[in-house]
């Protein structure tokens, strides 16, 4: 807004803030200012009011339609996120069982989370490689698990399967450097 022998001058867009149009004659006539900014050079055409007409019903309809659809797409896109955020959360759970195929506690269950053991991995139709980084985890008393992240397996139910009927043939040590010793290799 400027303000010229104290008759305020406004763009077209700020009079549509003020729900006014610039009537279609008067487009070309308005005040020119330029000057400089960081960008170089702007030039805007500022219009007074007896250049702009008041909005119609029907503009104000229109502006009103396009918000309530902007809400109501807004609503939804929420909804179905949240809905994908639920069964993508249940799923997380179920793939998360523990060595004993029973779910983990609710306290230990951290939403998210990618790690899993061997036995899950291989039970997922993936292979843990053979420089997997291993992380040892207690869960209360004497109780602990080896977990390696996704970026430590690769993808083969095959050989995964294989692993979960006959044990090892990948690890001549268990995870934390001790030698096999004869155990099932999930109970490492």
């Amino acid at each position: 807004m400027i303000n010229i022998d104290g008759i305020e001058y406004r763009t077209a867009a700020q009079w549509e803030k003020k729900h006014r149009h610039v009537l279609k004659g008067q487009l070309k006539n308005g005040v020119e200012r330029s000057w400089r900014s960081p960008n170089g050079n702007e030039t805007m055409m500022f219009y007074n009011i007896e250049q702009t007409r008041t909005w119609a019903k029907k503009d104000v309809e229109a502006v009103n339609r396009r918000r309530r659809a902007d809400a109501k797409a807004k609503r939804e896109a929420e909804e179905r996120e949240r809905i994908e955020g639920a069964a993508r959360a249940e799923q997380h759970r179920k793939d998360l069982l523990d060595c004993w195929w029973a779910h983990i506690d609710e306290e230990t269950l951290q939403e998210g989370r990618r790690d899993h053991t061997a036995y899950q991995w291989c039970d997922l139709g993936f292979v843990p490689i053979a420089e997997a980084r291993w992380r040892l985890t207690r869960y209360g008393g004497n109780s602990a698990w080896y977990y390696c992240s996704p970026w430590d397996v690769r993808y083969d139910p095959d050989r995964a399967k294989e692993l979960l009927e006959t044990g090892p043939r990948e690890y001549d040590r268990l995870p934390d450097g001790r030698p096999y010793d004869g155990r099932p290799w999930w109970q490492a």
